[in-house]
């Protein structure tokens, strides 16, 4: 039986792909985008405003007067919507000291964490949780009505179809596990 080359790894196809792909990058290196950011000492840390100026860029925030649109109730009717401006100053926003990163400290772990948390927010499912509980970063505050003792769970009970149709097993995962209790609020042992 005679071999064929795949259809899709000749020249004329790697000539194209190339060709696309270098029109992308044309595209792109129309941004001028220049900056730099200094940690503690004072010492340049190489593309960090880039990166965090191309964010805000992306959100529509630029330096001067900004013009944001709400929706007063949740609504997608232009009679719904409100508009109110806000200045911005990005020198000002980075020197905030709640802003200004700390370095290579336990406060910088957390400035780095909870920005994560933040962005994850609306977009990744469960992710924002997993990491919290990994590392407890961002701190909450909590109160009496999260109906817990004042505190947020770290894990979920086994449901009661579970405990109902394979009771046995049931029994045997929470003794090996949580000791026999099945508690919210009894560390996995992947986080301990």
């Amino acid at each position: 039986m005679k071999k064929r080359p795949l259809p899709f790894l000749n020249f004329q196809s790697l000539k194209l792909s190339l060709a696309l792909m270098l029109c992308s990058l044309a595209s792109f290196a129309q941004i001028t985008v220049s900056g730099s950011v200094k940690d503690q000492k004072n010492e340049a840390i190489p593309g960090v405003s880039i990166l965090i100026q191309g964010s805000m860029d992306f959100y529509g925030v630029k330096n001067g007067t900004n013009t944001m649109t709400y929706s007063k109730t949740g609504g997608r009717d232009a009679a719904d919507l409100a508009t109110f401006s806000i200045d911005f100053d990005f020198e000002k926003y980075y020197a905030q000291e709640l802003v200004k990163y700390a370095g290579k400290t336990v406060k910088g772990q957390e400035q780095i964490l909870t920005q994560k948390y933040l962005a994850f927010f609306m977009n990744s499912g469960m992710e924002a949780y997993f990491n919290w509980r990994r590392t407890g970063f961002p701190k909450f505050y909590t109160g009496v009505g999260n109906g817990n003792s004042n505190r947020i769970a770290v894990r979920w009970q086994y449901p009661l179809s579970e405990r109902a149709t394979n009771a046995v097993n049931y029994k045997a995962a929470i003794a090996s596990q949580f000791g026999g209790k099945d508690d919210i609020n009894d560390m996995l042992w992947i986080v301990k």
